[in-house]
């Protein structure tokens, strides 16, 4: 006798259908979605589309705005912008003569000594493009310690074991810096005779500083909003318990307003900053283990892209980012859990040269 198949019932059309008519998920109690293919499909396709009319009216607005540049003449033109140059120049620095005066004094974390404000470094950001207030974060250490802080942080070059100074982001054809982390192997003196070791060796000394960075125990984590399960985060980290921390640190609250003709961006830290208002916190779960470890910035993004086209409401950038969007409908029958990192860097979710594909290359 054939057995009956399983049913279930669609959480939007509310329709009761196949098993089958589901799709599969590790993150569903019974391994499926709780929406059915139809519906999946169709949100996706609308939030494309809704994506896609959004772009185009910020296009037909920036266009707008920039006509009146076009049709001046080249000369006047560029009096124009030279002339909005110096009147943001002037901007901020009447915000930043506001900024110190307002600020007290603050205490050197390390020599304990308190000095005036202007005596610590800060972020550089520019107050009138950056979306956060406040727009600018003094460092916990004076000048002269934060310095001394970053000399000791320093890199020693494998070969000579001096410290490595270089500030380029380049090595063997290779961009190998992401979100303030560069794997800095040799210094730029060494760099030939580097490249006359075997293979081998070149290995094991790249291997060694991938380690270095991205240390042993490298996870995958999602944020669950606690008030409806839905995905709205996804990261990576080596310590889960100080990663949260950092993030209830970061949150702030949401202030719509308009920047350079677009409105700021809903925000992670502005999710955080809701949730604990209302005396709750993200669900954080675990749902991968990377290994080898510095692998984990390519399966962070992995991870980011399958939620995405599994229809989360992410958080992340690559969520807004159309460009993404656009490749990702573009190549709808491709799993980025599953699929190999070349097929990725062919559908250009991956630059050939990225950080990524250097890793790649000398794990793989």
């Amino acid at each position: 006798m054939e057995q009956a198949q399983e049913k279930k019932v669609c959480a939007q059309c509310t329709k009761e259908k196949d098993i089958d008519e589901f799709y599969r998920t590790k993150n569903g109690r019974d391994g499926h979605m709780r929406l059915c293919k139809e519906c999946h499909k169709g949100n996706l396709s609308a939030s494309r589309e809704a994506e896609r009319l959004k772009w185009e009216q910020r296009e037909r607005e920036r266009a707008e705005r920039e006509r009146p540049l076009r049709e001046r003449p080249p000369r006047e033109l560029q009096e124009a912008i030279e002339r909005e140059r110096r009147e943001r120049q002037e901007r901020r620095q009447a915000e930043l003569a506001y900024w110190f005066e307002k600020e007290p004094t603050r205490i050197c974390m390390d020599c304990k000594h308190t000095y005036a404000i202007t005596e610590f470094m800060f972020n550089q950001y520019d107050p009138l493009d950056f979306w956060r207030e406040p727009n600018i974060t003094p460092f916990q250490r004076c000048r002269v310690c934060h310095q001394a802080m970053r000399d000791k942080r320093l890199l020693p070059c494998v070969l000579c074991e001096q410290p490595i100074r270089s500030r380029g982001f380049e090595f063997l054809g290779y961009r190998v810096d992401r979100a303030g982390f560069v794997i800095r192997v040799v210094c730029d003196d060494c760099l030939e005779a580097f490249q006359s070791l075997p293979a081998g060796k070149q290995r094991f000394y790249i291997q060694s500083r991938c380690k270095q960075l991205y240390p042993y125990g490298q996870v995958i984590y999602i944020h669950r909003d606690p008030r409806d399960q839905q995905i709205r985060y996804v990261g990576r980290t080596n310590d889960l318990k100080r990663r949260t921390q950092d993030h209830l640190k970061d949150s702030y609250p949401y202030e719509p307003r308009e920047v350079q003709g677009e409105i700021v961006p809903y925000y992670k830290s502005n999710w955080w900053y809701d949730l604990l208002q209302l005396g709750k916190k993200p669900l954080v779960e675990t749902v991968a283990h990377i290994e080898p470890s510095p692998r984990v910035i390519e399966w962070e993004t992995r991870y980011i892209l399958h939620y995405i086209r599994q229809g989360a409401p992410l958080l992340n950038t690559e969520a807004r980012d159309q460009d993404i969007l656009a490749r990702m409908s573009n190549y709808a029958s491709l799993d980025f859990l599953a699929a190999p990192f070349e097929a990725l860097v062919e559908a250009e979710f991956f630059r050939p040269h990225s950080i990524e594909a250097f890793i790649h290359k000398w794990y793989s």
